[in-house]
């Protein structure tokens, strides 16, 4: 092969790594104050959280649209040293059966985590699978106009083989919902995936800890 021609592939192919490796990440701001006011929806320390929107509808293979949810969800994200907090906007919500789902592990092939919360405020959580009875992390529900909101405050203690003291840390992460009304169930996640889809490394938002940031 000509050494140019070798030369441009490997700028080339190393441009597309640096781009593939940069897809789906998304920095989490650092919000020491977050701390006392992580479970108040109205709280303005909500407002320099990271916010993730536009929800799709879980596709089957018989009808795969990707189209908008039905019921709209909102996401927001923070942190300060000890704690993820995770704050899910739930639009409109109807039926008793709605709830929120978060879906993490520290590293891809690792121990997952599963949370989720309903509109009523009843946790629920497993590990790789299994549910968890003493549950090390907190939510709060609090009703809004027209549906709820369901924030989560997680220690990054509980969460095995994950080590904030490097200077960047990735946390891959799935969002979701689930409407369980019996005339227009509804799932829906950010990529319209469903949040049991682990097998691509695409379907994960890589969530960033940048040390001091």
């Amino acid at each position: 092969m000509n050494p140019n021609s070798k030369a441009l592939i490997e700028r080339n192919l190393a441009a597309f790594d640096k781009f593939a490796e940069g897809m789906n990440r998304t920095h989490i701001p650092y919000v020491e104050e977050s701390t006392m006011e992580w479970n108040n929806p109205e709280s303005t320390f909500w407002l320099q959280a990271l916010k993730l929107n536009e929800f799709k509808q879980v596709s089957t293979w018989e009808n795969f649209m990707s189209a908008p949810a039905i019921h709209p969800t909102e996401v927001a994200i923070m942190r300060d040293k000890d704690h993820l907090y995770v704050r899910f906007d739930a639009q409109n919500a109807a039926d008793q059966r709605d709830q929120v789902q978060l879906h993490f592990e520290a590293h891809r092939n690792t121990i997952k985590y599963y949370l989720s919360v309903d509109r009523n405020g009843k946790p629920h959580g497993m590990r790789n699978g299994s549910p968890q009875k003493n549950l090390t992390w907190l939510s709060k529900v609090v009703p809004s106009v027209n549906g709820y909101v369901a924030m989560f405050r997680i220690p990054f203690s509980a969460i095995e083989n994950l080590d904030v003291t490097k200077d960047v840390v990735e946390l891959p992460t799935e969002f979701g919902r689930l409407v369980g009304d019996d005339k227009s169930p509804e799932e829906s996640t950010l990529d319209g995936l469903s949040i049991t889809t682990t097998q691509f490394p695409n379907h994960w938002k890589v969530l960033t800890i940048k040390k001091n940031q």
